[in-house]
């Protein structure tokens, strides 16, 4: 039975592994000096994450929108861009721009994109409204059915 505890810590090792990046994610469990985090060995045991990224699903297949490719991610950016809404006036800026960005990607998929002279080549193509500090106020995926 997985807790609601367990889903935060899951979360958590997420975010820090995508802070403090190693060539594989197991090796953060590994005691050598140079990859070893306290923080993640302590919070859950490895051999449980990986139960849980095996089978963590946030989406119900048999509900998703056929035209959709995106499907199982966007009620995610749906809420990551209310919270970029509701968070604004901190962070507000009359100077706003917008600009396409890439999400590193480099598996399969029928959406990723190619833009050359960015850092970051392939991947899924973005529409961000950002602030000059690179706060995102809004970000919009884009497959490539919208282009044709």
């Amino acid at each position: 039975m997985l807790t609601s505890d367990e889903i935060k810590t899951f979360i958590g090792i997420l975010l820090v592994s995508e802070y403090c990046c190693v060539p594989c994610r197991r090796l953060y469990w590994q005691r050598q000096p140079d990859v070893y985090n306290e923080l993640i060995v302590d919070s859950m045991r490895r051999d449980r994450f990986e139960k849980i990224m095996k089978l963590f699903h946030a989406a119900d297949n048999t509900k998703l929108p056929r035209n959709d490719k995106y499907g199982k991610v966007s009620p995610f950016m749906e809420i990551l861009n209310d919270n970029f809404l509701k968070y604004r006036e901190v962070f507000w800026s009359s100077n706003i721009s917008v600009d396409e960005s890439m999400i590193p990607y480099f598996g399969q998929y029928p959406t990723k994109q190619l833009i050359w002279g960015k850092p970051v080549r392939w991947g899924y193509k973005a529409w961000v409204a950002a602030d000059p500090d690179g706060y995102v106020f809004d970000i919009s995926v884009l497959s490539r059915q919208r282009w044709s």
